[in-house]
Formats: structure tokens, C-alpha cells, sequence
């Protein structure tokens, strides 16, 4: 008998083991984040915006250099002609059709959205700022 109560015993304290060790020493379930499709959306929104407003300050930097203005000084060290030339680099660079459409096909979290988004909305200002300038000239 002495043995019997033996072995139960070793085999519940193997059971409350076993037990704790399933409730308590796993790690917490990992749920995957579902796909951030509004803020996507929202950034295509404003890429598509800064791009257009791009393509409105070149217009209106070349509409200047076309009156003859482009061996004139924009800003310090710079031409009309220098700064269009710069200008249209780095929009087939950062404003292609490519990148547009990867903003769909790459698995962007939300934190890389609000980077991006934010980088386009400084973009934009710059831009703004920008336009108002050569409208004045």
C-alpha cells in the first residue's frame, strides 16, 4: 500500500508539474498586426498631392526661366536653370510611378507609413513654400 500511495503521489506532483508548467512558462500568443489599408490609402492621398504640387513649382520655375531668366541667381551658389535641373532629379526619384505602386505591394507597418508620411508632408511644405515664392516673381 505504502508503495501505491508512493507512486500516486510522484505521478501528481509529475501532473501539477506538468500543469503549471503549460499555464504559466508559455510565451503570450503572437497575433498578427492586420494590413494598415487606410493609412496606405492615406499616404498614396498625399504622394499623389506633393507629386502634383512638384510638378506645379517646375512649371512655374520654367515659366521664369522662359522669360529669360535662367542664368539668374535663385538662391546663393544656384541658377534658375541649376535649381529646375536638381528639381526634376529628384522628383523621377522620389516621386515615381514604381514607388507608388509598391506603397501597395510592400508590407509597410504603421510606423513606416507615419515615416513616410511625414517625410511627404515636409516634402510638401518645402513645396508650398516654394510655389508661393515663384508666384511672387
Amino acid at each position: 500500500m505504502e508503495i501505491t500511495g508512493l507512486i500516486v503521489g510522484i505521478i501528481g506532483v509529475i501532473v501539477a508539474i506538468a500543469t503549471y508548467n503549460r499555464q504559466f512558462n508559455q510565451p503570450p500568443p503572437v497575433f498578427e498586426e492586420p494590413e494598415p489599408i487606410a493609412e496606405k490609402n492615406n499616404l498614396k492621398v498625399h504622394f499623389q498631392m506633393t507629386k502634383k504640387l512638384s510638378l506645379e513649382v517646375q512649371n512655374l520655375i520654367q515659366k521664369h526661366i522662359d522669360k529669360g531668366n535662367a542664368n539668374r541667381m535663385m538662391f546663393e551658389g544656384i541658377t534658375f536653370q541649376q535649381y529646375l535641373n536638381m528639381q526634376k532629379a529628384e522628383f523621377d526619384k522620389c516621386f515615381s510611378d514604381e514607388l507608388y505602386n509598391n506603397i501597395d505591394l510592400l508590407p509597410y507597418s504603421k510606423q513606416n507609413i507615419e515615416s513616410m508620411l511625414n517625410s511627404i508632408n515636409g516634402q510638401f511644405g518645402a513645396l508650398q513654400q516654394m510655389k508661393y515664392q515663384m508666384e511672387l516673381l
